[in-house]
């Protein structure tokens, strides 16, 4: 197991940093570190499948075959995933206050059922009710800055003929 440490804020020299330290802890020159190292980028189930791998996996004594080599990187879904739970968890909303609404609130306004005990590994659904969240919000920002003219619209809206009776 190697120790990983980004000591910098900077992208470029933190990942310089973990590459030397790593090179440093395996023991190995640079050019066959950068031949074994394979950097595989995905979702947290690939991640997950991949070290589920290298673990049942017997270690292969032929650099091709072996699968040791792999390190997994979280993609940008499993960040979004983050900051839905995030959202979903820790924003709640003030009820008093009707501009304060919470995740929670804007789901119980669309008459979308919910528990507040939300299944942390259910990713579609969190990101589904996030993209209702959106949608409902910029409709309601569209609506209240556009409110004068929607009023205008209704006040000069003609009636077609054979509509008089209705």
């Amino acid at each position: 197991m190697l120790k990983l440490i980004i000591a910098s804020d900077n992208f470029t020299q933190g990942i310089g940093e973990v590459t030397t330290s790593m090179i440093q802890q395996s023991n190995l020159q640079h050019f066959n570190f950068f031949n074994r190292l394979q950097v595989v980028d995905g979702d947290l189930s690939t991640c997950s499948n991949v070290c589920s791998l290298q673990t049942q996996q017997a270690l292969s004594f032929n650099k091709i075959e072996s699968i040791s080599n792999l390190l997994t990187l979280l993609g940008g879904s499993h960040t979004l995933w983050n900051i839905g739970l995030a959202i979903f968890e820790l924003h709640y909303g003030n009820s008093l206050d009707s501009r304060d609404c919470g995740a929670w609130q804007w789901l119980d306004s669309l008459g979308i059922p919910y528990s507040q005990d939300l299944d942390k590994k259910d990713f579609t659904l969190i990101i589904l009710n996030m993209e209702k969240i959106h949608e409902v919000t910029i409709l309601y920002c569209t609506m209240y800055k556009h409110s004068d003219e929607i009023s205008g619209l209704r006040m000069r809206r003609e009636k077609r003929p054979g509509q008089e009776k209705l």
